[in-house]
């Protein structure tokens, strides 16, 4: 109570990200649902979102600088937060390439909302002494309400329709953005580029980038494609909805807990723990098509995806300097996020197509043990386990 009277800013972020989440999670889920329902296979599916995640990551070095020429991120986080709810109504709009050209204009600001957010939030809760795992937790309790809301309004109304909670949503987000004080992010005596170059030519991160890689990418499979996946086995649009609420709901003690944990533990032996728990809940999904499983199953998305975002985060400001900190959060959401997505939005496409959910989720399940032996790898290696930063100066 007393950080929050010292802090009022603290509950103007929790509840940005709750309406942000609730926003996000009233829309994304469901996207392939509705465009399927516009006429698009799986793989056309895939393709849209593939292409659309592509230009919302080229867009992502635009918003960098457009952060660092105002005093305040409100400006691009305004922006990405009420865009994105006007846009979205074009998703009625007939026909592929159309569709194509919505997709990326809606994610030229969507990518971005998650990053911005977190570079925003990490700068001004460190004099809180608030761990960031505290404030992320709200967007996970929005996500499980925008989740299940939107399955039960999709069992009442038609399903193009979705747009309309989105945007209010958003608009609600939108306006917590307006209440967030202002805050200059450090800045770093080198470029963008330089810290790539920097970062690449740094082994122990290389490795960490692929595990993050191979193991983030089959969120396609619960992000992009679980409705349609779920859907296919016969699961009603209530269900959907309940099984998208109960794994935002587990993100909840994930996050929680996450500070204790990282206190007690390294980020790669967390990370560990949550690539093996995503083979474990793509392996039950691919191994029991049934709907009630699929249920039960998202309560895993905690341990896997909740756990691995925070460790993952955390390993970043470890061995990023401070000024640097804000652009290697960027690079990872470039390959983790961006990347990744790309890839397993293709991948999981062409799955569902030709071997409907029980290949998409053996699929998912082989790339993220790919990523576990990396991980592994990381951890049983002390060459790539060295304690120290990259350098300030790259």
């Amino acid at each position: 109570m007393d950080s929050e009277e010292k802090y009022p800013f603290l509950l103007t972020t929790r509840m940005l990200y709750f309406f942000s989440g609730i926003s996000a999670s009233a829309l994304v889920p469901y996207l392939a649902l509705w465009l399927s329902h516009d006429g698009l296979s799986s793989p056309q599916i895939g393709l849209v979102f593939a292409l659309s995640t592509t230009v919302g990551i080229m867009a992502q070095p635009v918003w960098g600088i457009l952060v660092d020429h105002f005093p305040s991120s409100h400006y691009p986080l305004l922006l990405v937060m009420a865009v994105p709810g006007i846009v979205a109504m074009g998703f009625n709009t007939p026909g592929l390439l159309n569709l194509i050209g919505i997709a990326m204009l809606f994610n030229v600001f969507m990518v971005s909302r998650s990053s911005l957010s977190d570079a925003y939030t990490i700068s001004i809760i460190s004099k809180a002494k608030v761990h960031y795992g505290a404030i992320r937790l709200f967007g996970s309790l929005g996500s499980a309400a925008g989740a299940f809301l939107a399955g039960l309004y999709i069992s009442h109304v038609n399903i193009r329709n979705l747009w309309i909670p989105f945007m209010v949503f958003s608009i609600l987000a939108a306006i917590w953005v307006v209440r967030l004080p202002q805050t200059r992010t450090v800045r770093s005596t080198g470029s963008f580029w330089q810290t790539l170059q920097g970062a690449l030519a740094n082994r122990r991160f290389l490795f960490f980038l692929l595990a993050g890689f191979l193991v983030q990418e089959t969120l396609s499979a619960y992000d992009g494609f679980f409705s349609l996946a779920f859907h296919d086995i016969g699961g009603a649009f209530p269900d959907t909805g309940w099984a998208l609420a109960l794994g935002s709901l587990s993100n909840v003690p994930a996050m929680l807990w996450a500070g204790r944990l990282l206190r007690n533990h390294s980020p790669n032996k967390i990370m560990l723990l949550s690539a093996g728990t995503y083979v474990l809940r793509w392996t039950l999904m691919a191994a029991f098509p049934i709907p009630w499983v699929y249920v039960v199953i998202q309560l895993l998305h905690g341990l896997s995806f909740g756990l691995f975002w925070i460790s993952s985060v955390t390993y970043v400001a470890q061995h990023f300097p401070a000024p640097l900190r804000a652009t290697g959060q960027s690079l990872y959401s470039m390959v983790s996020i961006g990347m990744a997505t790309i890839s397993g939005n293709l991948i999981c496409g062409m799955a569902l197509e030709r071997g409907g959910p029980v290949l998409l989720y053996s699929v998912a399940a082989a790339s993220s043990a790919a990523g576990l032996l990396v991980l592994l790898l990381l951890n049983r290696n002390p060459a790539f386990l060295q304690d120290d930063m990259l350098d300030e100066r790259v």
